[in-house]
This record gives C-alpha cells, structure tokens and sequence, in this order.
C-alpha cells in the first residue's frame, strides 16, 4: 500500500505544479489584454526597466496602463479567485458534502441584501441620488 499513496502524492505534485504553471502564464499573459493595446516585449521592457536601467521608449500612458491598471486588475482578480476557492473548501469541509452551495447558510441572500441595501437606503435630501443603483438592481 505504500507504493499506491507515494503515486498519489506523486500525481498531486504534479497537479499543484501544473496549475501553478497555468496560474503563472495566465498571470503573464492578462498584460496583454485590454482597451490600450500593447505588445509582448513592451510590457516585459515597462516591467523590466527598472531592474535593467533600461530608458523608457515607450509612452508614459503605456507605463500608467501597466502599473495603474493591469497590475492592479491582475492582482485582484488572483486574490478574488483565492478568496472563492478558499470559502469553497470550507463550505464543504464544514459541511462534509462536496456539491455544498452557498444558499445554505445565507450567504446567497445576505449578498442579495448588501446589493439592494443602497437603493433602499438614500435618506430624503441626501446630496447624492441611489437611482442608478436602483436601475441596475432590477436589471
């Protein structure tokens, strides 16, 4: 038996090693998508610079997209995504069933409520209209 739960390890390695490889080309490769287009070696040379002296040939809005928009975009989408998965494997750990749903708890419907909360909550006089929000709930 020790040999099977060795393999077992051994594919799970592999897995981890896998999925982070993709994480990681993913990661890349979300530079260079987006309204501003920008090449490959543009972004790697906006990344880069700093660490190689390299001077800048590039626009300062290119920089600014990089590091003001993508980066940001990037790093919160990777956190989000951890987030989920995490709260995910501790609805089903918590609750021993693998195809567990947020609706048991509430969380479905707290989360209702904390969207449709601000349209409901504009106090009479407020300097600032919950209309939009409104109109977007009820999409």
């Amino acid at each position: 038996m020790p040999h099977i739960a060795s393999n077992k390890q051994r594919v799970f390695g592999f897995a981890v090693a896998g999925l982070f490889a993709l994480l990681t080309a993913l990661f890349f490769l979300s530079f260079l998508i987006g309204g501003y287009p920008l090449g490959a070696k543009a972004v790697w040379d906006i990344l880069t610079a700093s660490l190689r002296g390299l001077e800048p040939y590039w626009e300062s809005a290119a920089w600014k997209v990089v590091f003001q928009v993508r980066i940001p975009r990037i790093l919160l989408a990777v956190l989000v995504g951890g987030g989920l998965s995490v709260s995910g494997a501790s609805y089903q750990t918590l609750f021993k069933n693998p195809m567990v749903s947020p609706d048991i708890l509430g969380v479905s419907a707290g989360a209702g409520f904390a969207l449709r909360w601000p349209c409901s909550a504009t106090a009479p006089g407020a300097k600032f209209s919950s209309l939009p929000c409104c109109l977007d709930c009820w999409r």
